[in-house]
């Protein structure tokens, strides 16, 4: 049996094994678990690396090289490089976990109350797009990339009467990325609040009113890039759903009200989880989000009397989902290692030094110039991970007349700006596999001017939020 044979057969039980070491870790912390955390990554690494796709590959392993070198004239010592090599796996368990949220969505039938939604509420291209902008981020706070793909498989029959596929793929990455401010599974909130040392209790409640705005960002941009023809009454066709006109009622049954009302109930469930934990305990973000994907869908299925549904999905996690993250764990075990390398060696501090003006004349003047750097290094293939990274090991918010608080809203305007115009990242690359189109002209480069004016926009309303 091959490497590649053995790591399909060796992947499932390591992840899972490296999860639970992971959480014990910051139960219990000790340099035990740490040395035993580092020890199942680095095998998860070797077994992932052969599978990863090639950009990756080439990225992940000159991260890998180039922190080595940092870290070898920094003089860190074993210690040093254990730090360095298990700071990001908190990301890893993450994305381990975060697959088993979508049980959430088989104990009712969610996806059909809100096609049912759409099919009476919808009549006009620009709020069909803005719509689905918004449920994209709502269910991607909690299913991440999974929320993307669910909704281009909803509404896809339907698409052509509203719009295109580039005007999908805008509605989808837009709104993937809206909630980026404060939910808690984005891999955005649990960068910044790792890195920079905010709490996200302290992080969320004004993050979720930066979510609120930047969907109305959304809507507005589609409502003036659709013009006059976008402003149209275009009633919903059923030719392609199998429905009748006539089946379809003025209003929405109840029991989907229920349904969607029940949806909610699930979902504001898991945010009054995190935030409990996150109150009560001192267990980082990122192992609360690991522990509540463990612990939370089993907690509803049997609330529900959907036992048999968890164990079914359960079963198909642990066989089928679970072999699958490759990708995840080779490129943002290298980013973490790369970024405590620069954190060690100091060069990062000298460069963020070099590219961004000290006391800048205005807050607002700051979290451009922040937000354009992540912009513009995205197009150049840098993982805005990197870049928050980079910048919080570098930066003092006094420097430049910002807050802590507003500080990491700008990383998370940075993030959210920088996936959606690149083409190398994990939207990107799950748009292109929706629609067939490549990355650049499907998608990224589509999102360009509506980036550069969110960027000018939420400079605006960050220092005074």
């Amino acid at each position: 049996m091959g490497l590649i044979e053995k790591g399909a057969v060796l992947r499932p039980p390591l992840y899972l094994l490296l999860a639970m070491v992971y959480l014990c870790w910051t139960v219990f912390s000790g340099i035990f678990f740490q040395i035993t955390f580092g020890l199942l990554l680095l095998l998860a690494v070797l077994l992932a690396f052969p599978l990863a796709s090639r950009s990756n590959i080439l990225v992940s392993g000159s991260l890998y090289v180039l922190g080595m070198i940092l870290l070898f004239f920094s003089g860190g010592g074993p210690a040093g490089w254990l730090v360095a090599f298990t700071s990001n796996g908190g990301l890893v368990a993450l994305f381990i976990a975060l697959p088993l949220y979508n049980i959430l969505l088989d104990y009712n039938d969610y996806v059909g109350a809100m096609e049912k939604l759409f099919r009476l509420y919808v009549r006009q291209s620009w709020w069909f797009f803005a719509l689905a902008s918004v449920f994209a981020g709502l269910l991607g706070a909690v299913m991440n990339l999974g929320g993307m793909t669910l909704m281009h498989q909803l509404l896809r029959p339907y698409q052509d009467h509203y719009g295109d596929d580039i005007q999908m793929a805008q509605a989808l990455s837009r709104g993937n990325l809206s909630m980026s401010y404060w939910a808690p599974c984005h891999m955005s909130v649990a960068t910044v609040v790792t890195y920079t040392g905010i709490s996200w209790l302290a992080l969320a409640p004004k993050g979720v009113l930066l979510s609120l705005f930047q969907l109305l960002f959304i809507a507005a941009f589609f409502y003036i890039a659709g013009g006059k023809k976008g402003r149209q009454s275009i009633p919903f066709s059923f030719s392609d759903s199998g429905i009748g006109a006539a089946s379809v009622k003025a209003k929405l049954p109840r029991q989907d009200k229920q349904t969607l009302i029940e949806l909610l109930a699930v979902y504001s469930g898991l945010v009054v989880l995190v935030a409990l934990l996150n109150r009560f305990t001192s267990l980082p973000v990122l192992a609360i989000i690991s522990l509540s994907a463990f612990v939370y869908p089993p907690f509803i299925g049997l609330i529900k009397g959907a036992g048999q549904t968890y164990r079914i999905k359960w079963r198909k996690y642990k066989e089928k989902t679970l072999g699958g993250i490759v990708n995840q764990v080779v490129m943002f075990s290298s980013v973490g290692f790369f970024g405590k390398a620069i954190e060690y060696s100091g060069i990062g501090e000298y460069l963020i030094n070099k590219l961004l003006p000290q006391n800048p004349a205005h807050p607002s003047l700051a979290i451009m110039m922040i937000a354009f750097l992540f912009l513009i290094l995205a197009l150049l293939g840098i993982h805005p991970v990197i870049t928050i990274i980079a910048l919080a090991a570098a930066l003092r918010p006094e420097v430049l007349a910002l807050t802590p608080l507003n500080l990491a809203y700008t990383y998370l305007l940075g993030y959210s700006v920088a996936v959606t115009v690149s083409p190398f990242f994990a939207v990107g690359l799950t748009i292109s596999a929706l629609n067939g189109l490549n990355p650049w002209e499907g998608m990224a480069k589509h999102n360009l001017v509506y980036s550069i004016f969110l960027i000018i926009v939420f400079a605006q309303i960050i220092p005074r939020i």
